[in-house]
């Protein structure tokens, strides 16, 4: 029960997940926005199985790899808050003129799983929730 109110609360806070989820799908529509929730799913995934497969204790044993992954994560950020910064408006505006491609249903999936999958913090959330919920033997998958 302490595992699903954390998640509870944690998934209640916004944070980067939810400003990319906003930043897509306010100009882009629904659709866009489910595509880069769906991203955001399999990065959340992907968090979990590699926490369960022990690469959260081998970020903590390595601080470089660690550092390594939270500049990447940090750089993409900010490449994701420039992009939002430069375009007019936000991108809500209406007229054709001059106006790139629209951007496609697979490239918001990848922005919600490159958002997530590069914020190690995820990466290093699970194994302590999950820790301390399933109790003090559990050990990452493969492990006896």
């Amino acid at each position: 029960m302490g595992f699903i109110g954390a998640l509870t609360v944690i998934y209640a806070l916004p944070g980067p997940d939810m400003a990319v989820v906003l930043q897509t799908s306010a100009p882009r529509g629904f659709r866009h926005g489910v595509a880069v929730a769906g991203g955001l799913a399999l990065a959340r995934a992907t968090h979990v199985t590699l926490s369960a497969l022990g690469v959260a204790a081998l970020l903590r044993s390595a601080p470089w790899l660690y550092e390594g992954m939270r500049i990447v994560g940090g750089l993409y950020l900010t490449y994701i808050a420039i992009q939002i910064f430069r375009s007019p408006g936000f991108g809500l505006e209406t007229t054709g003129q001059g106006r790139a491609t629209a951007p496609t249903l697979r490239s918001a999936f990848m922005k919600g799983v490159l958002s997530s999958i590069l914020n190690p913090k995820a990466l290093l959330f699970f194994p302590c929730c999950c820790r301390s919920s399933c109790g003090r033997t559990m050990r990452p998958c493969g492990r006896k």
